[in-house]
């Protein structure tokens, strides 16, 4: 079985959606698939990755035809070169915009698709976008989402009834990736305890929240690390918010830390606090930092309530009550070294269920469905 998984941020380096390419792409080929990975790019080339060979960057170069009208078409053109040399069985989309472009690539060669659409729904009713969303549901022969909660928004957002072709797989994680080589970040103390935000720097993330809460806590020893990127007009919305705390001077912000900080970062922090205001769709740092043994503190809604447990974290409650109560549950940990520690034995438990090859037999079974039921139509 040939599965061509077309991604549509790949080239985003380092990011989660690179990492589930990869890691899904392997988990299938040790399930005896063949697979062949492609990114809508904004470059052209091939990239080597080890352990899936190249992948085929492919960037949307029909500037004649606005966005909304040309980049699936695109897509669906690259499907079609990739099928004249090497006929493909299933596409898994990992993105909407890949995803309306194995839907065309459907209609015209037969070829069904799984569509795994990364995160959450942006869009509502009345924007063209949100129509295109529904449009490309509806047209997958199986959807996988991130998390239950996911899919229950997908379905809710689109209207479309969950059947046998909607199903939740988690992402795995690879617990080596802590191992190796430690280097200290330069301006973090190591005599008080650091708690640890690892997350894009956007409104959605909470960092805003954190930073309040950490602002009422002047009377107890902690420094925070608050890593992370993002795009520039988003940082500069949570910089905005940190330049007028009382306590900035005990908060750093390093920007996007990767490799021996990154793994120091994890061993080193005593509590990791990552809030989200918004629905997150599963959230691969609440299983890093359950892994490095860290107790979490997040918010009760989202995926990343299936990810932790109730043994290995602390949830507040999102809305107007969230601030003091990220204050309390950090205030509680600070206190309570032995409650700390087991919260993050637990933690270390809990990330073991989480698997790459786990998440490779969903998949596949997701891509199994859809080839099984290529012929159904679904509105």
């Amino acid at each position: 079985m040939h599965v061509a998984v077309y991604s549509e941020h790949f080239h985003k380096n380092p990011s989660g959606p690179r990492l589930s390419a990869i890691q899904i792409s392997k988990a299938l080929l040790r399930l005896g698939a063949r697979v062949t990975v492609l990114n809508l790019s904004r470059h052209n080339g091939l990239e080597p990755v080890d352990g899936i060979g190249d992948v085929v960057h492919a960037k949307h170069s029909w500037k004649v035809l606005p966005v909304r009208y040309g980049r699936h078409r695109f897509c669906a053109r690259q499907l079609h070169a990739l099928h004249r040399r090497d006929p493909v069985d299933c596409v898994l989309a990992m993105g909407t915009w890949v995803g309306a472009g194995a839907a065309l690539f459907k209609r015209k060669c037969g070829v069904p698709f799984v569509l795994n659409p990364r995160s959450r729904i942006a869009h509502k009713p009345g924007n063209w976008k949100y129509d295109h969303d529904v449009a490309v549901v509806k047209a997958c022969g199986a959807f996988v989402g991130i998390s239950e909660t996911e899919v229950q928004g997908w379905c809710q957002a689109t209207g479309v009834p969950r059947d046998g072709r909607f199903s939740a797989v988690h992402n795995g994680f690879d617990p080596t990736v802590l191992d190796g080589d430690t280097e200290a970040l330069p301006g973090v103390p190591t005599d008080q305890p650091v708690i640890l935000c690892m997350a894009m720097l956007r409104k959605s993330k909470g960092q805003h929240r954190l930073m309040q809460a950490l602002d009422t806590m002047d009377d107890l020893p902690w420094f925070c690390v608050m890593a992370g990127g993002g795009r520039d007009h988003e940082q500069a919305w949570v910089k905005e918010r940190f330049a007028s705390m009382k306590l900035k001077h005990r908060v750093l912000l390093p920007g996007t830390v990767t490799g021996a900080r990154w793994r120091w970062l994890y061993h080193h922090a005593s509590i990791f606090c990552l809030a989200p205001v918004y629905p997150e769709a599963f959230g691969n740092a609440f299983v890093e930092a359950q892994a490095a043994g860290l107790p979490v503190v997040t918010s009760n809604r989202g995926g990343q309530t299936e990810v932790v447990g109730p043994e290995s974290a602390i949830l507040v409650p999102r809305g107007d009550d969230m601030t003091p109560a990220l204050a309390a549950a950090l205030r509680k940990l600070l206190g309570d070294a032995e409650l700390r520690k087991r919260m993050g034995d637990a933690g270390r438990e809990r990330a073991k269920l989480f698997t790459w090859d786990n998440a490779g037999r969903g998949y596949q079974r997701a891509i199994e469905y859809a080839i099984t039921h290529a012929g159904e139509s679904h509105g």
